[in-house]
């Protein structure tokens, strides 16, 4: 049976000491928006507030009960807040390289190698700029990730051994990625469906005959699963109902948030989004857009016909399926939603490389170039792309994620002695609750022709540039009509921009 020798685990040691040392190094970086709405409204209430109360969709409570943990025992600082993310992302790693061992003991015999497929996806995901970048975020998405993936080993596993520990363990992983965040259920569903495709074709198709009492374990740990969650939900259900009812039904007709926020809901939005991460535009974008479509493609292809269906799949109904849901509730169509698909992804990338390097050596053949053996072709394939890949590191850890405290340190420096400071939008939050809080929250235009008015040098700032000039225009024209933009503070978070404005040097 296939399985890893030392050697093996050696690799991913080295693999794991390289991920750790990429989510430790600036993991106590100044905090963004949703952070610290995290730290504030779900790390200092009780345990017992946070077990049975659930606000808003911020709350991702597995994380949240960790995070006031780590805070607990380290103190109020970004890097305990963010701890648990960093090491629910390092342990995802691990879960990903078993995964894909487990995955190539059904795949059928090839020229592309299981361990090197193992350990250079494993290497991918370490240094994907996204996973680093959630991995130093304080929120519950890399522990959807860890038991996505936990669950889908199991899964294999239970298939494979027919020992009914994999089935508990599997629903454990079920329940406790969908405590972790709700979203989970959209991969989960996605999970289902296809494994109710496979179990339909097993019952009505035409195959050999199956043990269908066997086939129903899995039926039963989606059911563990759900069950699980829902007890350890129960005593914040209604909560939960009442605040994706909010959600869902928005802010009303009549708010000025409901254009700016519109964009959000937008699919076309989140692939812009996902695109503006990449660092690139234009030409060059969908060149590599269309390159990478191709590889995935071929990776997916490669692994459905060696008779790994399963990962792609899933894949395959997740995003279509999460889209569709997304819109049918009319909720914001946030691309950390389809964090979940990166580590398969990566897969499908490191397959599809040496697909490719089979293809091409086939090619090469013909013109008597016998030296380009598939294997090694991949093999190159494969680090090109990661090398490609962490070229985007850099910007991780010289960019802040949200320059909060630079605007802050700005206005500071420069601002005179009798001058007032105020925040705009949710920048108010940021500042009110954490960085500034002795700083004025101005919401209306008439409160701040009011501060204008008392001739005073007034500062203003404000975050999300494009949703607050939105939501505020008729603050936004007035600025651009008698203010003067000072500084445009820019972030790793797309559109996470911190814009400082001053007004014009009073005459004496």
């Amino acid at each position: 049976m296939l399985k890893p020798d030392r050697s093996d685990w050696l690799g991913i040691g080295a693999i794991m000491l390289l991920a750790f040392v990429l989510r430790l190094w600036g993991l106590n970086a100044t905090l963004w928006y949703d952070e610290i709405t995290t730290l504030v409204d779900f790390t200092r209430p009780s345990f017992s507030v946070l077990l049975t109360e659930y606000p808003s969709l911020n709350h991702h409570v597995l994380f949240s009960l960790l995070a006031k943990g780590s805070i607990q025992i380290l103190g109020e600082t970004p890097f305990a807040l963010r701890l648990p993310a960093a090491l629910m992302g390092l342990v995802s790693i691990w879960v990903l390289w078993l995964l894909i061992w487990e995955a190539g003991r059904i795949l059928k015999s090839s020229e592309i190698p299981t361990r090197w497929i193992a350990h250079l996806t494993a290497l991918f995901f370490a240094t994907t700029y996204h996973h680093i970048w959630f991995s130093q975020n304080a929120r519950g998405y890399t522990g959807v990730i860890l038991f996505s993936l936990l669950a889908i080993l199991f899964y294999l596993r239970g298939q494979r051994s027919g020992n009914g520990r994999n089935w508990l363990w599997m629903s454990v992983s079920l329940a406790l990625g969908l405590y972790t965040h709700l979203s989970a259920a959209l991969l989960f569903s996605a999970f289902g469906i296809v494994y109710l495709f496979w179990l339909g074709k097993q019952t009505f198709g035409n195959g050999p005959e199956n043990n269908l009492t066997n086939d129903l374990k899995p039926l039963w740990a989606f059911a563990g699963g759900v069950a699980g969650a829902l007890v350890l939900l129960l005593p914040m259900l209604g909560d939960i109902v009442s605040t994706f009812t909010s959600v869902s039904q928005g802010p009303g007709p009549d708010s000025t948030k409901t254009d700016a926020i519109a964009h959000w809901k937008n699919p076309l939005w989140m692939l812009k989004e996902v695109a503006s991460s990449l660092s690139t535009s234009g030409p060059i974008m969908l060149i590599g857009g269309a390159g990478i479509c191709a590889i995935l493609g071929g990776g997916m292809f490669s692994l459905s016909k060696r008779g790994g269906w399963l990962l792609p799949a899933i894949v395959l109904v997740h995003i279509p399926l999460t889209i569709i849901l997304l819109q049918l509730g009319s909720m914001r169509v946030w691309p950390r939603y389809f964090l979940i698909d990166l580590p398969f992804l990566c897969y499908f990338l490191i397959e599809g490389a040496f697909f490719y390097g089979a293809l091409t050596s086939k090619i090469s053949e013909r013109f008597g170039l016998v030296f380009l053996k598939a294997s090694k072709l991949g093999f190159v394939f494969s680090i090109v792309g990661i090398l490609a890949s962490a070229s985007l590191l850099p910007k991780n850890y010289t960019m802040p994620k949200q320059p909060y405290v630079a605007a802050r340190d700005h206005i500071n420096a420069n601002r005179s002695d009798d001058s007032e400071v105020t925040t705009l939008g949710m920048a108010s939050v940021s500042y009110n609750l954490y960085y500034a809080p002795e700083w004025l929250v101005t919401e209306t235009l008439k409160e701040l022709v009011a501060l204008e008015s008392a001739n005073k040098e007034v500062w203003l700032v404000y975050a999300f540039p494009n949703v607050t000039e939105g939501r505020y225009p008729d603050i936004f024209k007035h600025l651009v009509g008698s203010w003067t933009e000072v500084a445009d503070f820019d972030g790793s978070l797309g559109d996470g921009n911190v814009v400082v404005w001053r007004t014009p040097p009073k005459k004496r």
